[in-house]
Parts: structure tokens; sequence; C-alpha cells
């Protein structure tokens, strides 16, 4: 719990959730975790979450479209995602079912790690429902938000509009999705009778929440100690680490 609270903080300091991710990969890693594992556990846990923002992007599209409209450039852009997505899910499946030859190391212990998820269905639904959970909380905080402005957002209103606004932030492109998000959310909330400064005010207010949640993790990181898992620290194949021994 400490490390995600530090890397939320972080996540909102540094690159979109990159920052963040990273630091979790590296206190795993001194805490005594082998670092590929941290790395494809901190992944698979940001896989999950990106998993459930597109399933909530796809299947409320419908009203999206309709909102927005659609025309031939529209449709472009929308055919491109598609196909990125489709590839995207054939990479993975690849990788899940070993077939990696050829192909990098740190590709095919991804895949090794997906295999292993891929075996649990108590894992992945577990993974999920606790992603689902995350992506309702955030809808609900952004439909109060918008009633204490006064918004004319329905809360099924947030719930079509949040998705590809949080898939446009997570591009790292702005530090924490700062200025990426409050340009979505000007441009996607227009199409539902919100003006520019409403939109505006709704994404600085749900940023500045996401902040003031993840502040929580300013003093467990100023005054974090040391932690080790298990008995003794681990060693990486090839990693060479003063002081550090194989578990048993």
């Amino acid at each position: 719990m400490r490390f995600l609270y530090i890397g939320a903080l972080f996540s909102q300091m540094l690159p979109s959730t990159v920052g963040g991710d990273v630091w979790r990969i590296w206190a795993c890693y001194t805490a005594g975790v082998p670092v590929a594992t941290a790395t494809h556990s901190i992944l698979l846990d940001r896989l999950a979450g990106v998993t459930v923002v597109f399933i909530f992007f796809v299947t409320t599209s419908p009203w999206l479209i309709a909102q927005v409209g659609v025309d031939v450039e529209s449709l472009v852009q929308w055919g491109a995602l598609a196909a990125a997505v489709a590839a995207a899910c054939v990479g993975l499946a690849v990788l899940a079912r070993g077939r990696t030859h050829h192909l990098p190391a740190p590709l095919v212990g991804f895949g090794a790690a997906l295999m292993a998820v891929a075996r649990s269905p108590r894992t992945i639904w577990l993974m999920l429902i606790t992603a689902t959970a995350g992506q309702l909380v955030a809808v609900l905080a952004m439909y109060l938000l918008d009633r204490s402005i006064g918004g004319p957002l329905s809360f099924m209103d947030c719930v079509v509009a949040l998705a590809p606004a949080l898939l446009i932030a997570m591009v790292p492109i702005s530090l924490g999705g700062w200025g990426v998000r409050e340009g979505a959310f000007i441009i996607l909330l227009h199409f539902y009778g919100a003006s520019r400064e409403q939109a505006l005010t709704l994404s600085v207010l749900f940023g500045l929440t996401l902040l003031g949640g993840s502040l929580v993790g300013l003093p467990l990181w100023l005054w974090q100690r040391p932690v080790r898992i298990g008995a003794e620290p681990t060693q990486e194949p090839g990693v060479t680490r003063p002081g550090a021994r194989p578990f048993e």
C-alpha cells in the first residue's frame, strides 16, 4: 500500500503514469523483489487498468458517437484505433501462448508472466473487478464535481466521456496528464452542452482531486524505512548488488 501511494504521488509529478510505475518497480527491487518480477507485476497491473478503461470506452462508444456525430475523418480515426487495438491483442495473445521465438528476452519473460496469470481465472477476475471499481469511483467523482459547479452532465454522460479522456491523458507527454486531460475535457464536454469554462474547471477539479488523494504518499515517502521482502534479499541473474544473496 505504501508503494502504491508513493507511486501515485510520483505519477502526478512525472510524465503520465510512467513515473509512478518506474518508482514502484525500483521500490520493489530495493525491497528484495527480483527486478523482472517487479516489472511484470507493475505492467500487468497497468494492463488491467487500461483494459477496463478501454472496455468502458468500447461499450459506451455508441452513446459517444450519437452525441458527437460521425464523419469520414472520424471513421478513419476509429478504424485506425480499432486496428491498433486488434494488433495489441494479437501481440499479447502470442506472448501469452509462449510463441516467442526470436523475440528479445524481456518480451519472453513478460509472455511467461502473462501465461501465469492466464492460468488463474480467479486472479484475472480480481484484477478486472478491482480495476472496474476504480473506474466507477472516478466516474462518481467526476459526476459529483460537475454537480458542484452546476454542470449539465448526467451520471451516464460522465461514464461515456471519462473513458476517452483518461485514455488520452495516459499518453506520456505531460506531467500527470495535466494539459492533455484539460484539452480532452473541453473538446468532449462541448458536445454535452458544457461551456469551455465549465469543462476546464471540471478537469482542473478532477486533477486536483487525484493530486489530493496522492498526497498521502508524500509523508510515506519522506519518512519511509527500508523494506525487505522475506528473510533475505534476492539477486537477479547477472545483476550484482552489494550484500545481496538469493533465496535458498
